[in-house]
């Protein structure tokens, strides 16, 4: 009894969410824009770079090139519609030239387009997703969208071109539910996805666990605090207590 009382201790000390999921999920404010319509089918998403990570990204000519990285829930299937819309600032050269270059944006090395800029102006590029561009070859679905900026006009001179990529840059996304299937090869994955929303898990024990089911649990939350460096906030819950709500909200 003294061992199971100290594992019960030591369990409620490496998980600080071992509170209701709902408290906790109030704790965290996600930073920028994230917008969901769904039902069990599918619906859209609205998420901008601030809630990708990403503050405003300078591109200084004659050649720069900025990255962007993120992840989609795995159950989601993108679908044909989706759209990126670039919210740009620049300034050039001359204040009489109007043009300052390309910009060449792909995704997963898709290309989407190569539009002109229009220096010295605010603008949004708005550029149209192929459902095909979604997809990545790695273990897990991270996607690269990078943005080439070239101008070619400014080589061989001390001015150049510049343009600033806004966080308030956007994603739309629609999307269909699929099911999948998780392959615990790619541990923590796809119980922690990195994805725009924010994430939880809840670690599952009998009503009435024993000291070696408790040490487990304390050896399941220790392992996924070391693979997600802490990210991940996980709930322990007795199986007498798992809502429905629960088992919707968390991995």
């Amino acid at each position: 009894m003294k061992k199971l009382f100290s594992l019960m201790m030591l369990l409620s000390l490496l998980l600080p969410a071992v509170t209701p999921l709902a408290h906790a999920r109030g704790e965290t404010p996600q930073p920028g824009l994230v917008r969901v319509v769904a039902d069990s089918s599918g619906g859209s998403a609205e998420v901008d770079f601030t809630a990708l990570g990403y503050k405003a990204r300078r591109l200084k000519g004659p050649y720069a090139v900025a990255s962007y990285y993120f992840s989609l829930p795995a159950h989601w299937q993108p679908k044909e519609g989706a759209q990126l819309q670039l919210d740009l600032d620049s300034w050039g050269v001359d204040s009489a030239t109007e043009t300052g270059g390309l910009l060449e944006v792909s995704l997963n090395d898709v290309r989407l387009d190569t539009v002109p800029v229009t220096l010295n102006r605010a603008q949004t590029l708005t550029l149209d997703i192929p459902a095909e561009a979604f997809a990545t070859s790695g273990e897990t679905p991270r996607h690269r969208l990078k943005v080439v900026f070239e101008n070619d006009e400014a080589c061989g001179t001390n001015q150049h071109a510049n343009v600033q990529i806004l966080p308030e840059s956007r994603l739309l996304v629609p999307f269909s539910v699929t099911e999948f299937a998780p392959d615990l090869a790619h541990l923590p994955y796809p119980i922690f996805q990195q994805t725009f929303i924010p994430e939880q898990a809840a670690l599952v024990v009998p009503s009435q666990p024993t000291a070696a089911e408790l040490q487990a649990a304390l050896t399941v939350a220790s392992g996924f605090g070391r693979m997600t460096g802490g990210d991940l906030p996980l709930a322990l819950v007795s199986e007498d207590r798992l809502t429905p709500e629960i088992k919707e909200s968390s991995q």
